[in-house]
């Protein structure tokens, strides 16, 4: 390589992947915000597969989908594979609409998180998926559920508003 750029502002450039988690680290993970149709969809399971649970005393939670980019991996098969994983349909369509990068106040990651809005080809079912759905939840932006783990309604509500 000729020429090699000096980081001097703490631009983003890391190396390859590590095997654990580390304090003050860097995560790349994809939200997946799940349609069918012109309504959401929404999983009911206890947590996201390979993440901690919620802190929150409500029962019945529900998510979107949500994972992690693997080294090297497009985007567009990085979505692919989570939906496959987490929900064992394919998709139809996807879209980034939103990039989310914030520094999380429980461990200092840096959590870098492209915000894909995916139409689904069909709904998934209950079952083993990643780890067991409980119920699939069909909603619009007019009638949103309120037992969501990591997303608060009004936080939710203009998400869709915005970008749904």
């Amino acid at each position: 390589m000729k020429y090699r750029y000096k980081w001097e502002q703490n631009e983003a450039n890391f190396g390859k992947p590590i095997k654990k988690q580390v304090t003050g680290g860097t995560h790349i993970t994809l939200e997946l915000i799940l349609k069918y149709g012109n309504k959401f969809v929404a999983l009911s399971r206890e947590s996201i597969p390979g993440h901690e649970l919620p802190d929150k005393e409500k029962q019945d939670y529900l998510f979107f989908c949500h994972g992690l980019i693997r080294y090297g991996e497009s985007l567009e098969r990085a979505v692919k594979r989570i939906i496959r994983e987490q929900c064992g349909v394919k998709v139809k369509s996807h879209r980034v609409v939103y990039i989310e990068s914030v520094i999380q106040n429980k461990d200092k990651q840096w959590a870098f998180t492209p915000h894909v809005v995916v139409n689904l080809l069909t709904l998934p079912r209950k079952g083993k998926q990643g780890n067991l759905i409980k119920k699939v939840v069909v909603f619009s932006k007019e009638q949103l559920p309120d037992n969501f783990a990591w997303w608060s309604n009004k936080d939710l509500e203009d998400f869709l508003n915005n970008f749904g």
